[in-house]
């Protein structure tokens, strides 16, 4: 396993993202959250995109390098190569994750809701959760993933082709997830904050929100995102190239 920076925690709950070369993001977040393309006040985010699909993202508030500074649950996201992220946090539901060789996750978590995850080959995961909400994940082969959650919020979460996950939530907020081609992502949220997420060509997202945070390719709601795709597998969410992720604090 590569070692990158490990980044601490500046609030509860943080997300903080150092960025590597290829299809890694660096963000830099403030406050409510707002997000724009283009930043606008709290939390404002400015997002110039650098070569590689990377971007590198300034704030104008505190706390600073946050890429949504809202209570818990904290993560604390530290991209290595292959689009790998090394998580810490301290905020409940506490992750700490320690990325592996080709885009595997070692998770050990801290707080509630727990998580035990121990890695197995292909990238497949086995957790074992000890708090809730629970999570029993039983790993397949070829980067599938087989969840069964018993508590709130739980997720069901069944893997399709091309590294693309299929999710469907049962509590708030709930997200489902449906996969199309080349690593797109098609999201529709039945609770607050909802996502619809129709994935586009050339892994460009677009947005329709039906609650409160509202999000749409143009945004209408606080927190406010304004997404505008680059070339190649850009986006300003939380999406990466080849195995990418999408993040969603409860």
């Amino acid at each position: 396993m590569q070692e990158y920076e490990h980044l601490q925690f500046l609030t509860n709950p943080a997300y903080n993202y150092a960025s590597t070369a290829n299809h890694a993001f660096n963000h830099a977040s403030t406050a409510n959250p707002a997000f724009n393309y283009a930043s606008i006040p709290n939390p404002a985010f400015n997002y110039a995109s650098t070569a590689n699909l990377a971007f590198n993202y300034a704030s104008t508030a505190s706390p600073a390098f946050n890429y949504a500074s809202i209570p818990k649950p904290a993560f604390n996201y530290a991209s290595t190569a292959n689009h790998a992220f090394n998580y810490a946090s301290t905020a409940n539901p506490a992750f700490n994750y320690a990325s592996t060789a080709n885009h595997a996750f070692n998770y050990a978590s801290t707080a509630n809701p727990a998580f035990n995850y121990a890695f197995t080959a292909n990238l497949a995961f086995n957790y074992a959760s000890t708090t809730k909400p629970a999570f029993n994940y039983a790993s397949t082969a070829n980067h599938a993933f087989n969840y069964a959650s018993t508590t709130k919020p739980a997720f069901n979460y069944a893997f399709t082709a091309n590294h693309a996950f299929n999710y469907a939530s049962t509590a708030k907020p709930a997200f489902n997830y449906a996969s199309t081609a080349n690593h797109a992502f098609n999201y529709a949220s039945t609770a607050n904050p909802a996502f619809n997420y129709a994935s586009t060509a050339n892994h460009a997202f677009n947005y329709a929100s039906t609650a409160n945070p509202a999000f749409n390719y143009a945004s209408t709601a606080n927190p406010a995102f304004n997404y505008a795709s680059t070339a190649n597998h850009a986006f300003n969410y939380a999406f990466t190239a080849n195995l990418a992720f999408n993040y969603a604090s409860n």
